[in-house]
């Protein structure tokens, strides 16, 4: 072989196979990282990891080798920690966001930043659920690092500590930066919009089991016989806010008032908040959106009531989230309202799909009692 050739080692898990997606993990030594879809280049080959993408808002494979191959020599030796090296490129078409001027080294790590990971679905169904396919290492070797984007809030760094990994551990990704690493380990992306069902079930198992050390006044439903609802409320400049949202809360109390209606707003609770009430949760009822990956607390065989805005294309990602928990999925249509706009929906309606779903708790939870 090519003395330029590096070393790049793979190892197949095919218990994490899905769709067209493989379980793999690839290890890399001396590698480089950088961009918004997270492209792996060790000076022989480059290699995307997958996951989402949207068109060529960032093309990876345009004239992109000939630019990385353009990299100076460090004209020093990098420590351990973050050191500044200088480099040219040949051209910027492609990677004229790409700050080139410094470079992040690091010993080892394993990356799961991948694009659009910036937002909390991405960040939890399509980032963070890949740990389950290198938990056990990492928690061997405490001295790898994770190389993922911030929490798009503080408080999610309980989600690292609920799977016992220290998230002082995390070096925050910036698609704009360049990073190298002496040794990479990168598991297999998560499909754009399809949670990886193996991976979902293995940490929604350690987040029910680990909660209670941090909450630890948690329901029990072997004694609690109400039906537990947990109704989200969205809004802001995000957009799918129900219009209607005040009058289906009072309409839920009225019709459910022998079971606990509960409202989650991301902007009003904190992380434990989320944690205790969609753990507790039998039912959830929601307008599409990030905070529907909160079924990852959900219990089997509990309930997601997903309300779609009516125009434009309906994205499924949290029905194959909740059908690969376990849950039990309806999908409720808005009466106006697309992916950018507030929802208008039929009160009446929701009301009555919800009756059957609640009585079906019932019995469920009559079954555990």
């Amino acid at each position: 072989l090519d003395e330029n050739v590096r070393e790049i080692r793979f190892q197949r898990l095919k218990e994490y196979d899905y769709d067209e997606v493989k379980g793999v993990i690839v290890v890399f030594r001396n590698a480089f990282v950088t961009g918004f879809e997270s492209i792996v280049y060790d000076c022989s080959i480059m290699y995307r990891p997958g996951g989402a993408s949207v068109g060529s808002v960032w093309n990876p494979f345009r004239n992109a080798e000939q630019k990385l191959s353009q990299w100076n020599r460090p004209q020093h030796k990098a420590s351990d920690s973050s050191s500044q090296r200088s480099v040219r490129v040949v051209s910027t078409d492609g990677l004229e966001n790409v700050d080139m001027k410094s470079t992040k080294f690091y010993r080892e790590a394993v990356l799961i930043a991948s694009y659009w990971c910036y937002g909390y679905y991405h960040w939890t169904i399509e980032c963070f659920l890949r740990l389950a396919m290198v938990r056990g290492f990492l928690l061997k070797h405490k001295e790898i690092q994770i190389v993922q984007y911030n929490p798009p809030a503080v408080g999610l760094i309980l989600y690292y500590e609920l799977l016992d990994i220290d998230p002082r551990r995390v070096i925050a990704y910036n698609g704009m930066n360049l990073y190298h690493f002496r040794n990479l380990i990168v598991p297999t992306a998560t499909a754009g919009g399809r949670a990886n069902g193996l991976a979902a079930r293995q940490i929604r198992s350690l987040f029910r089991k680990n909660l209670p050390k941090f909450v630890p006044h948690l329901g029990n439903e072997s004694v609690d016989v109400k039906v537990q609802i947990v109704l989200q409320q969205r809004g802001g400049r995000a957009g799918r806010g129900i219009v209607e949202h005040n009058e289906l809360l009072k309409r839920m109390e009225e019709e459910f008032r022998e079971e606990n209606v509960r409202v989650y707003n991301s902007k009003i609770h904190d992380t434990f908040q989320l944690a205790e009430m969609h753990f507790n949760a039998d039912i959830l009822v929601g307008p599409h959106g990030a905070g529907l990956s909160n079924t990852l607390f959900m219990k089997q065989g509990s309930s997601l009531v997903e309300i779609m805005y009516l125009n434009g294309w309906q994205d499924p990602c949290h029905q194959i989230t909740a059908e690969k928990l376990g849950l039990n999925y309806t999908r409720i249509m808005a009466t106006a309202g697309d992916h950018n706009s507030p929802m208008t929906i039929d009160v009446d309606l929701v009301i009555q799909t919800i009756i059957p779903i609640v009585n079906q708790q019932k019995i469920r939870k009559q079954n555990i009692q």
